[in-house]
């Protein structure tokens, strides 16, 4: 094992500083059903790692139709062995870790694990799909553990879904909380990695859209929050134990067909970086009854919070530090973020 969440975990929030946990970019519903029947592909195609396989990438695979993530269509996809696909071949600068985690975990052939793909459905509601079949743990050390489950990207509305299958690993070899990870249990993180503007992350400065268990009932969330600030927020991410036999936890857009665009088609600022901390901004739209803007600095403070009656405002931060700010814009039903400068 070379790299583990709780390394992802720390990179994660060194890089970031925001506290994107107390407003977050909301680009996924999350869902989570139990219950259901898990099914094994069938006519699929076996990607082809060697028998012993552990720490894998396998090479790009074209995607059938086109998805979107973050508002980036995906061409390519590499599936890895702890349980993700990276998309467009844009891998993580500190972790063998997919942008879509799926259920995260070492995994290990144990002589018998394999993974498949495949496509199903018509054109226009295709869905491609990743199976990791009676695949082994790398803490198991009895080597007789088998877990299973898939990976289904959906055409028709840019969905995203986990489906849990067969397991014969307790609980008890889950961690519950951050400090049982820390132990040495494992955690298994079932979310994606996106970064705040429309592009796919391949480093730390990453939001994490989670599949979010407290109180056994899944919500998304977008995790940018320092350890040191709020420690018990990461226990939020652990689900606790493998997702159960049939069950489904399920990652949709709101707007299939614009992913919460940020970086950010809601409006224009300008200048950007600014010299002396003032900024143009210029809503694309009518602002609509109760629309704001709220400026963040790199604490997660707010800094500037004003109606929007007008299509267009000033934006003054004369009176603040040089460095980097967040400003997030609420419209109606829409929500963006986008970065400010000043120099």
């Amino acid at each position: 094992m070379k790299k583990t969440l709780l390394a992802l975990l720390a990179t994660t929030t060194i890089g970031m500083g925001i506290s994107h946990a107390q407003t977050p970019v909301k680009r996924y519903d999350a869902t989570y059903s139990s219950g259901g029947t898990y099914t094994q592909l069938t006519n699929a195609t076996d990607i082809g790692f060697d028998v012993d396989w552990d720490d894998t990438v396998s090479d790009a695979i074209t995607l059938p139709f086109a998805f979107k993530y973050q508002n980036t269509t995906v061409a390519t996809v590499n599936i890895e062995t702890y349980g993700g696909l990276y998309l467009n071949e844009s891998f993580h600068e500190d972790l063998e870790i997919g942008n879509i985690m799926g259920v995260n975990m070492d995994y290990v052939s144990a002589g018998r694990g394999k993974i498949f793909y495949t496509t199903t459905g018509t054109a226009g509601n295709r869905i491609f799909k990743v199976e990791y079949r009676n695949v082994g743990r790398y803490n198991d050390v009895n080597g007789t553990d088998t877990l299973n489950f898939q990976i289904w990207l959906y055409e028709s509305d840019n969905a995203i879904e986990y489906r849990g299958g067969y397991s014969n690993v307790p609980a008890s070899e889950f961690a519950s909380d951050f400090d049982d990870m820390d132990n040495g249990l494992d955690g298994i993180f079932c979310g994606l990695i996106g970064n705040a503007g429309d592009s796919i992350a391949t480093s730390g400065d990453a939001f994490l859209h989670a599949a979010q268990r407290m109180n056994n009932v899944f919500s998304d969330t977008a995790i940018g929050v320092a350890a040191a600030q709020n420690p018990a927020m990461f226990d939020y991410l652990l689900y606790g134990a493998y997702p159960a036999n049939g069950s489904v936890i399920r990652f949709v857009p709101p707007n299939p067909n614009s992913i919460a665009k940020v970086d950010f088609d809601m409006a224009s600022v300008y200048p950007n970086p600014s010299k002396d901390g003032k900024y143009s901004l210029t809503l694309k739209e009518a602002p609509l009854a109760g629309a704001t803007l709220t400026i963040y600095d790199m604490t997660g403070k707010v800094v500037l919070n004003q109606p929007l009656h007008l299509a267009s405002t000033a934006i003054d931060l004369t009176a603040y530090a040089n460095g980097n700010y967040f400003g997030k814009i609420t419209n109606g039903g829409r929500t963006g973020s986008f970065k400010l400068i000043k120099e």
